[in-house]
C-alpha cells in the first residue's frame, strides 16, 4: 500500500474519510438544525405580528380582554371563501381627478383623527397627528340594494394600512390591517373602540398595484385580491352598515387609487 493510500485508510478508520458514516451523520444533524431554525424563525414572525397587530403588548392581558370584553362571535365568523367572486354590474368609478375628496361620484366621509386627501388621482392618508388611524369610507347608496362590491387599488402599501367594512362610526367597524414588515394581515373587529383580533393570515400583505374587492352579500363580506377570493367573514353585525373603505396609520401614510362601487348580480 502506498503512503497516500495508507493515509486515506487511516482517515477512514478514524471517521474522517469522505464516505464515512460519521460525516454523513453530521450532515443530517446540520439539516435537522437548519430545519429547526427555520421553523423557529416562522414562529417568531407570527408571534411578533400578533403582538404588533393584535392591539396589546401583554399576551395574557390580550387573552383576558378577548374573553371579557369582546362581542359574542359565533364559530362561523370566518367561513370558507367562495371559489370565485360573484359578477357585478353598473359600476360607479371615482377617478379622484379633483382637488378635494368631496364632490365626486362616490359619497366619501372621513372618520377618526387624521385625514385623507386627493393628490393627482391618488387617495392619500395624512401623517399627522401621530399615532392616529384615519378612515376614508364610502356610503353605499340604497339603489345598490344589499348586495354590492367595493373595489380599490393599492398605490402605496404601508404598515398598518388596510380596509374597513361594516362601518357604523369611528369606533365600530371591522378591519383588515397589513403588517408589511412581518408579511402578515390581521382581521379585527372594533366595537366601542375596543379591538378584538379575529384572524391572522401570513405570509401576506398589501401588494403595490394590486386590486382588492370587498363584496357584501347579506351578513357576509368576501375579500379578494386580483379577483381571487381569500377571506369571507360572516356575522350578523354586517347586515345593516353600508359604509366601506380604507384605513391607514399616520405613522406610515398609504395611497389608494381607482375606487369603485358596483351592484352584485343575483346568481
Amino acid at each position: 500500500m502506498s503512503a497516500p493510500e495508507q493515509q486515506t485508510a487511516e482517515e477512514a478508520s478514524q471517521g474522517h474519510g469522505p464516505e464515512s458514516d460519521g460525516e454523513a451523520l453530521t450532515r443530517a444533524e446540520k439539516r435537522l438544525l437548519i430545519g429547526l431554525g427555520i421553523a423557529g424563525a416562522v414562529v417568531v414572525v407570527i408571534v411578533l405580528a400578533i403582538k404588533m397587530l393584535g392591539g396589546d403588548d401583554d399576551p395574557t392581558k390580550a387573552e383576558q380582554g378577548t374573553a371579557e370584553n369582546a362581542p359574542e362571535l359565533s364559530d362561523g365568523t370566518i367561513v370558507e371563501a367562495p371559489a370565485v367572486m360573484s359578477p357585478t354590474t353598473d359600476p360607479v368609478a371615482d377617478d379622484l381627478a379633483r382637488a378635494d375628496l368631496a364632490g365626486g361620484p362616490l359619497d366619501w366621509a372621513l372618520l377618526g383623527d387624521g385625514s385623507w386627501s386627493v393628490d393627482d388621482g391618488v387617495l392619500r392618508s395624512s401623517s399627522e397627528p401621530a399615532d392616529a388611524n384615519p378612515l376614508a369610507v364610502v356610503a353605499v347608496p340604497d339603489e345598490l340594494s344589499d348586495d354590492w362590491a367595493f373595489s380599490i387599488s393599492v398605490e402605496t402599501p404601508a404598515q398598518n394600512a388596510g380596509f374597513v367594512w361594516g362601518v357604523v362610526d369611528e369606533n365600530n367597524y371591522w378591519e383588515l390591517r397589513s403588517n408589511q414588515q412581518y408579511a402578515a394581515v390581521v382581521i379585527n373587529r372594533v366595537e366601542d373602540g375596543e379591538t378584538t383580533q379575529v384572524k391572522i393570515i401570513g405570509p401576506s400583505g398589501l401588494a403595490e398595484g394590486q386590486r382588492y374587492t370587498l363584496a357584501h352579500q347579506g351578513e357576509t363580506i368576501t375579500i379578494a385580491e386580483g379577483g381571487e377570493p381569500f377571506l369571507t367573514v360572516s356575522d350578523e353585525s354586517l347586515a345593516k352598515p353600508r359604509q366601506v373603505g380604507v384605513i391607514a396609520s399616520t405613522d406610515a401614510p398609504a395611497g389608494f387609487t381607482e375606487p369603485e362601487l358596483a351592484a352584485i348580480v343575483d346568481d
